[in-house]
């Protein structure tokens, strides 16, 4: 029967701590953000029924019209006019206006776009937000 000394044993549990404080815990997975969710939902549908139409939110120091001067509104909606071009012919180079809505006062865009252009619109840190263009219910009564 093997007999361990102090040492020895104070040895052993030091490694055993060692191994235990020094080994590298799995990470927990971030959180995906509410934008990253709307990609992979769409991106996902895109790819097994085709093209979905999407209203695009776009990076821009937007102030709503009405806290704006009559100049500052105009230079506004020349940056917005001029964020949804870039958008439009860094995504739609062939087709830039074809089928897009371009609004003249919020830094929006609806287009048609596939798996393939959602997957870089996700990457592109212009783009702020994505949702669905989808018609909702009437909301009178006919």
């Amino acid at each position: 029967m093997k007999r361990f000394t102090i040492p020895g044993l104070f040895l052993a549990i030091t490694f055993v701590a060692a191994g235990y404080f020094f080994s590298t815990p799995q990470r927990a997975q971030e959180p995906i953000s509410f934008r990253d969710a709307q990609f992979e939902k769409f991106i996902s549908r895109a790819s097994s029924e085709g093209p979905l139409r999407v209203i695009v939110g776009l990076r821009s120091d937007f102030v709503p019209v009405g806290d704006l001067s009559r100049g500052d509104a105009v230079k506004q909606g020349s940056r917005i006019k001029s964020a949804q071009g870039e958008f439009l012919n860094r995504y739609f180079p062939a087709r830039a206006a074809d089928d897009a809505i371009l609004f003249d006062s919020i830094p929006f865009v609806v287009v048609f776009a596939d798996a393939a252009v959602l997957e870089q619109m996700k990457a592109d840190g212009q783009v702020t937000s994505i949702e669905e263009d989808v018609a909702d219910a009437p909301g009178l009564a006919e």
